[in-house]
């Protein structure tokens, strides 16, 4: 038995939590360096240097998780055996494995903040559902010359790595003092410093609690507060979220209590029930409009509001749509309500908030939600139809809408031959020519349409298509540091064109037609690096069909989220006192509060709120209007409120059903 023999490896092992610690904190360099243009501006270099300090906490706790292994596998029985050779193989090798784990997740949490803005969070589990072999094409496209730069990095890391490691992870510090105690009390002294240290490394903190999510935020600066956090541990909390999510704990991430109150609160005109169902049941008022023959409710591919603001209208990305939103209805306070298609479109086809559940996989969605927008209209006696221009097999989007009471649902394999699909599926305007090809003048038609264009690796031939990017070029060049590239802003004029060309053809064939358009969520591209919550946020909703409309007016105030597009429809064509089922309320009610449910966030005619942990209560205006609502603010609780409620039922509907007598 040798406690010096103990001891040694000991010293070794900190010596990797050592190496360990500047390897995270090299992480957090480059990706601040990387990703700089999303530091606020009015962020300091204290900021900063306060983010780094703040991060070195989570750096220790992953140091120590990554010595744990060493520590059990040698230091330990280092006391009964001699286990010196295969320690020093062993450190080199899973050093090694360190730094190869640490580069990868390095570049893939540096790209991932560039696509989603976010360090690793639920939605990258949307990603294990979705089309990974697209995915891969994807990754591929966009960021080939990205990985064999990377390539190259790491070789050149590698080698410096094992010519380092032999003197840094195989030989000992020298602590005469420590090495050879002489007595049995200073053994145990420094045995319990030794563990001392790993217990309150491994916490990241010397309080009575250890480090958690919410010590993540000792900036203003949502960006800083996102990179305190070390990717292993955004990643665990990812996993630990979407585990929880699905588990009977994940009610309480939203409602904490009564569930019969929360859905009073809720629905507060409702009888109470033990239904949750019941709650939801309304009654229409009464058409407002002549009902159209034809309903078009088109999901555009990541097409936010933010290019349809007049700062913006050098660009010229969204003529399109700016025309059809003059001549129609507006709604500029408008949220998606999701980050993701599948999430958006899975809000809009069921009527349920997105309460983080991946609902299109959930065993209760084989059965249809009275919310279910395609049943409804059904009722209404429309012929309902699902086109999406991606492939059926996406997300299960064909068995999912077919569930849920569509018709008819055609995807990318009906549309065009081989040679005209891509990765993610046929082109926009290859999609509009085949839903115009399939319409019938006789029949009415509740038609859902999702795009697929806007989209990474954005490789539609655009000149092919018509479209000159000349001007945006000369316009786009004065934007510095814009990220948005030329070719992704051609790709969102392109998608607008085709949506246009698309109404138009419609609008002199069918003019008995009502348009909705929205986008799925905020393309997360822009031509500013950090721009205002609104803009990265919102997306836009239009009422389009001059036949249709006629003089119909949204009041003056309005706001909303894709669960409010099925129920104010309905209040608009259905007759009086039909029965129907909504999470959301008419946008046009004057009347109903004014309040739409997003992806972390909440918005009212005049501002936009973020619910979002690292950025919790921070709020912006709607720029379309040019008033605020005084002290609003101060009503941000109560709208949280409103919004965990809101996801807390969603969560009980798809994960238990309607019966509030089951609830705790």
């Amino acid at each position: 038995m040798s406690w010096h023999g103990t001891f040694r490896q000991f010293i070794l092992d900190l010596k990797l939590w050592l190496f360990c610690l500047l390897l995270f904190q090299c992480h957090r360099l480059i990706f601040l360096w990387s990703l700089a243009a999303y530091i606020a501006k009015d962020s300091s270099m204290g900021d900063i240097v306060l983010t780094i300090l703040s991060g070195f906490r989570f750096d220790a706790a992953n140091a120590t998780y990554a010595i744990l292994i060493p520590f059990f596998l040698i230091t330990l029985p280092s006391y009964f055996f001699d286990l010196t050779g295969f320690a020093n193989r062993f450190r080199v090798i899973w050093g090694g494995l360190v730094v190869l784990l640490t580069f990868l997740i390095s570049i893939i949490s540096i790209e991932y903040y560039k696509e989603y803005h976010n360090v690793f969070d639920n939605f990258l589990f949307g990603l294990i559902y979705d089309d990974r072999v697209a995915i891969f094409k994807t990754i591929w496209a966009t960021y080939s010359a990205t990985l064999l730069v990377s390539l190259g990095i790491f070789a050149v890391l590698f080698f410096l790595y094992l010519k380092m490691s032999h003197r840094w992870l195989q030989q000992p510090l020298s602590f005469e003092l420590f090495e050879r105690p002489r007595t049995v009390p200073a053994k145990i002294f420094i045995s319990l410093l030794a563990l001392v240290f790993l217990v309150f490394s491994g916490r990241g903190s010397v309080g009575r609690r250890s480090l958690q999510l919410k010590d993540a935020g000792v900036t203003r600066d949502a960006f800083l507060n996102k990179a305190e956090l070390n990717p292993y541990t955004a990643l665990r909390y990812a996993i630990e979220n979407h585990w929880e999510m699905g588990k009977d704990s994940g009610l309480n991430q939203y409602i904490d209590g009564d569930l019969k109150k929360a859905a009073q609160l809720y629905f507060p005109k409702a009888t109470p029930s033990n239904n949750l169902d019941d709650y939801a049941q309304n009654h229409a008022k009464g058409p407002a409009i002549a009902k159209p023959a034809h309903i078009f409710l088109i999901v555009m591919e990541s097409y936010g509001t933010w290019p349809l603001l007049e700062k913006y209208a050098n660009l010229r990305v969204s003529d399109g749509l700016k025309q059809l939103a003059r001549e129609g209805i507006f709604v500029p306070a408008f949220l998606p309500a999701s980050s993701g298609t599948i999430t958006s479109l899975g809000a809009i086809i069921t009527g349920l908030p997105d309460a983080g559940l991946t609902t299109n996989y959930r065993p209760a969605s084989r059965l249809i939600y009275p919310t279910a927008i395609a049943n409804q209209f059904k009722k209404l006696g429309y012929k309902t139809q699902m086109f999406y221009g991606g492939y059926l097999p996406w997300e299960r989007i064909a068995d999912f809408s077919k569930d849920q009471g569509f018709d008819e649902v055609y995807g990318a394999a009906n549309m065009g031959n081989w040679l005209e699909t891509k990765e993610w599926g046929v082109d926009d305007d290859i999609l509009f020519s085949f839903i115009n090809a399939r319409f019938k003048k006789t029949e009415s038609t509740f038609a859902l349409i999702m795009t697929t264009s806007n989209h990474p690796p954005f490789n539609v031939d655009l000149e092919k298509k018509g479209i000159d990017l000349k001007e945006v070029a000369k316009e786009l060049a004065t934007y510095k540091d814009a990220p948005i590239r030329l070719r992704e802003l051609g790709h969102f004029k392109y998608a607008d064109n085709a949506l246009v060309n698309f109404v138009r053809k419609i609008e002199g064939q069918m003019p008995n037609s009502l348009f909705v358009i929205t986008g799925d969520h905020y393309g997360r591209r822009h031509v500013v690096p950090n721009p205002p919550l609104f803009e990265r946020t919102a997306v836009p909703l239009v009422f389009y069909g001059k036949s249709v409309l006629g003089n119909y007016k949204r009041p003056s105030h309005a706001a909303g989220s894709h669960i409010d597009i099925a129920p104010t429809l309905i209040e608009m064509i259905a007759p009086k006192g039909f029965p129907y089922y909504s999470y959301g309320r008419n946008i046009f009610d004057s009347n109903a509060p004014q309040l739409g449910l997003g992806n972390h966030s909440v918005i009212t005619p005049y501002r936009i709120f973020s619910i979002d942990a690292t950025d919790n209560g921070s709020s912006d205006i709607v720029p379309f209007n040019q008033q605020d609502d005084q002290g609003g603010d101060s009503q941000y609780p109560r709208y949280k409120k409103i919004y965990n409620t809101a996801l807390g039922l969603a969560w009980w509907r798809i994960m238990r059903g309607q019966d509030l007598s089951l609830a705790p």
